[in-house]
């Protein structure tokens, strides 16, 4: 409730999404009428997640998106491996069931929401997010190899791929 009061501030000012929303339906609602979006992670698809389930069976469709919490909270059937982008769909095909529609209106949703949120296509946005990131994991490797000469422990290895 804390943050809602403060963001009630900026209401109009700004938008934004309530990362790896846990709430009810009605605190979705309040963030909603912020002119926020709420994201559901793999947690939407555990057997005790009743309160999320209930709140993306009613979501507005203009509302929503999905995201993996890489590398934590991955969804059913994948849980306790790590996370990674490959298993939105399954999130994916989770909440489409709770909505009673099929995963690809949920997929051309969710895009069209980021893309809505961003203000730009996708491909636009992720592309100077993804650069910097392959840009630090080479400045990594180049740091480790001049630190630690031939011990060079892949940073791959500790970010993981595609992260």
């Amino acid at each position: 409730q804390d943050t809602l009061d403060i963001l009630q501030n900026y209401a109009g000012k700004l938008r934004g999404v309530f990362h790896c929303f846990g709430g009810t339906i009605e605190q979705a609602q309040e963030v909603l009428a912020l002119g926020h979006m709420v994201s559901f992670t793999g947690i939407v698809t555990f057997k005790n997640a009743q309160v999320v389930q209930e709140c993306a069976a009613q979501i507005p469709g203009d509302s929503f998106m999905v995201e993996t919490d890489c590398p934590y909270l991955a969804p059913i059937p994948h849980r306790g491996k790590r996370n990674e982008p490959a298993f939105m769909t399954s999130t994916a095909a989770f909440v489409a069931s709770l909505l009673d529609i099929d995963e690809r209106t949920v997929t051309e949703r969710t895009r069209a929401n980021a893309e809505a949120l961003f203000g730009a296509p996708l491909a636009t946005v992720a592309y100077p997010i993804r650069t910097p990131v392959a840009h630090a994991r080479a400045n990594v490797a180049r740091s480790a190899s001049t630190i630690a000469g031939s011990d060079v422990v892949s940073p791959q290895s500790d970010i993981g791929p595609g992260a």
